[in-house]
């Protein structure tokens, strides 16, 4: 009989889990670490294991993920989507060889060995080989139709590469994540506009692929890596290797630097090597995945309840640490924005010690519920920002202190504001030193006006100094005083020089976006520029002519009026100009020689295939056109191409006019010749 206590803590796991599954695949705001949740999982498997009469076929041991969600119709996988059993050192992973050696009665296996992508498992269904159906994994039985949302997934393919050998039915398996720049800045262009911050890229990932609307999907930067196949009718490779080799002829990103081993030695050698390069990697992984390499034996191997016994997945330490918020500190950034900064005890976290995370705003302190002296969960994945995941309530004595936000700017003492609408607050002083070093920072920067040799700490210098009082000093910095400082000799001074004179000719986009203006990022500068050719354009447009831009909304069109509106920036701009920086763009000045599509908001959508998308976007620019990525009412004209997607029928919706890619080619005409991109 069993212990009543055993039986109660299997209970009380069983639904710690399957809370912890809904929070995670479900609303994507996971309350627990990845090592917390392995841990009560393992020991509920540890408990069935000693006690076979508790188990029950809705354990979440028999069963991967959660339900599929309210508002996707469902897909049953033909051939269930099974989690991997997890090894955790080196001892395991030999107990893991030996069983699967022992069920496949041989001792010459081979295995694959990939990093394990921390994203979203999906299937991606083709036929003839061209793209039918997506979905998610759901509870590995029963998924969600993802279709509309994967066709905008530039990552996968539409229809499989000519020349290769193409099964009548194939069933890919991936997983779609995001990079963690093209994270970052998705982040960073939220809480410019006043939008939440996403928690990490694997939660952002699932949320945008699970979008009712496929538009919203399209906007967020999507990847895939494709890792294996599920159901096939044809021919395929017989080894696990091959099939990754097949795949990528056929035009899918598989996995990268899949190595081949035979021997424990070498597993563990690489599962160390992926762990090492985990921090350098552009995207998350949590782990590796090993597997047999020759499929032929995966049905010897077999499977037990959720999991293949031919396949394992070695986790990695978890990149997270506890430690004690020892204070918070406000910085004011080059918008005036107040950035609060948790201080912490030292802990290592990674290899790497950790003594700061971002908290993000105020409203993210207050969701935390965090104090000073509180024990906290810090998170950090590779290079990006430590955060506080979480606080540890339980370890609370009383002798905390809650957070006091900051009426006053705390670098120049005056007055802070908070836009309504917006996570943050703002220092309203424009001359604020702190505001100052940060905007010279941004404006020297690569993706900027991208001076060589100035970098951060020396531009900063520079303002400390007095060198440098508004933006428009970089280019009158004085030379003389510059080569007596310390640490700058005479040559490095002279490469300086050339590159601050150098960086006068940058392209009217990046000196718009050197400017800092509130929302404005790199893209939205590139479109200004398309759209107004320099700056005393721009500045003389009113709120209603920039928005009608396409790609600007009334937000950004606001921020860019209300800057060119304040005196300072008018002097900012004509002392530019004065000292020789060029404030116009490239742009040819001959007219359009199609004149029925000057001033036209365009959208391209769907594959063409007598031209490449950005053939067909420099034509339209060439005619005069403004080519916009998303339908709107603003939308004259959406030229459809081959598998269009949402767009199309927006723009049905819209009553907007669409027109295939022969109707467009008809009213070019005479450009193509001579189009260049």
């Amino acid at each position: 009989m069993v212990d009543a206590d055993v039986a109660a803590r299997v209970s009380e796991l069983r639904e710690l889990i399957n809370k912890y599954n809904y929070e995670y695949y479900v609303l994507q705001q996971p309350s627990v670490s990845d090592a917390e949740w392995d841990a009560l999982f393992h020991e509920l498997q540890a408990l069935e294991s000693a006690h076979l009469e508790l188990i029950t076929p809705d354990s979440p041991t028999q069963h991967v993920g959660a339900a599929p969600a309210a508002g996707f119709a469902q897909v049953r996988h033909d051939i269930p989507m099974l989690s991997l059993s997890n090894v955790f050192s080196r001892d395991d992973l030999e107990d893991w060889l030996h069983r699967v050696q022992r069920f496949a009665g041989r001792d010459d296996l081979t295995f694959t060995v990939e990093p394990k992508i921390d994203g979203v498992a999906s299937s991606l269904l083709y036929r003839a080989g061209r793209f039918e159906r997506g979905a998610t994994r759901g509870d590995g039985y029963i998924g969600e139709d993802v279709t509309a949302n994967m066709r905008t997934i530039r990552d996968v393919p539409l229809r499989f590469s000519n020349g290769a050998t193409q099964p009548e039915l194939l069933e890919v398996r991936g997983e779609i994540y995001m990079r963690r720049d093209e994270f970052e800045k998705m982040n960073e262009e939220r809480a410019a506009n006043g939008e939440p911050r996403f928690a990490n890229p694997r939660n952002a990932a699932s949320g945008a692929l699970r979008q009712l609307d496929s538009s919203i999907t399209a906007q967020r930067p999507l990847r895939l890596f494709v890792y294996g196949v599920g159901l096939v009718r044809g021919e395929i490779p017989p080894l696990h290797s091959e099939c990754l080799a097949l795949l990528a002829s056929l035009g899918f990103p598989t996995t990268p630097d899949v190595q081949i081993c035979s021997t424990a030695d070498e597993l563990w050698a690489a599962c160390q090597h992926w762990q090492d390069r985990r921090p350098t990697l552009p995207f998350d992984i949590d782990g590796v995945v090993i597997k047999v390499d020759n499929t032929l034996l995966y049905d010897e191997i077999g499977t037990v309840a959720r999991e293949p016994r031919w396949a394992t997945a070695f986790k990695f330490p978890a990149m997270q640490g506890v430690t004690v918020l020892e204070g918070i500190d406000i910085n004011v950034g080059r918008t005036g924005s107040l950035n609060p900064l948790a201080r912490l005890r030292p802990v290592v976290i990674g290899g790497v010690t950790i003594r700061n995370a971002t908290l993000h705003n105020e409203d993210e302190i207050r969701r935390l519920d965090v104090r000073i002296g509180d024990t906290v969960v810090v998170e950090r994945a590779g290079d990006v920002i430590p955060k506080i995941v979480r606080v540890v309530t339980e370890a609370r004595t009383g002798d905390e202190q809650e957070f006091v936000w900051p009426t006053a700017c705390p670098v120049c003492g005056s007055s802070i504001e908070r836009v309504p609408g917006e996570a943050m607050s703002y220092c309203v002083n424009s001359s604020c030193p702190a505001q100052l070093r940060e905007q010279v920072v941004h404006f020297v920067s690569r993706g900027a006006m991208d001076i060589e040799g100035l970098g951060a700490k020396l531009a900063t210098r520079f303002v400390d100094l007095g060198l440098i009082r508004n933006l428009a000093d970089v280019f009158r910095l004085d030379w003389s005083a510059i080569v007596q400082l310390e640490g700058l000799g005479e040559k490095s001074v002279e490469r300086l020089q050339r590159s601050v004179e150098a960086a006068k000719q940058r392209p009217l986009s990046k000196l718009i976006f050197a400017l800092g203006i509130r929302h404005v990022g790199e893209r939205t500068a590139e479109l200004l520029a398309d759209r107004y050719g320099s700056l005393d354009a721009l500045a003389a447009a009113s709120v209603d002519e920039i928005a009608a831009t396409p790609g600007i909304g009334n937000v950004v069109a606001q921020s860019v009026a209300d800057w060119f509106a304040e005196e300072r920036n008018q002097t900012l701009v004509a002392d530019l100009k004065s000292l020789g920086v060029r404030t116009t763009s490239e742009r040819s000045t001959a007219a359009p020689q199609v004149t029925e599509w000057t001033g036209k908001s365009v959208v391209l959508t769907g594959r063409l295939s007598c031209m490449s998308r950005a053939e067909a976007e420099a034509l339209l620019k060439q005619a005069g056109a403004n080519v916009s990525s998303s339908v709107s009412r603003k939308t004259a004209l959406v030229i459809v191409g081959e598998d269009a997607g949402s767009k199309a029928q927006k723009a049905q919706e819209y009553g907007i006019e669409t027109i295939d890619e022969a109707e467009f080619l008809k009213r070019i005409a005479g450009l193509a010749a001579g189009v260049t991109t």
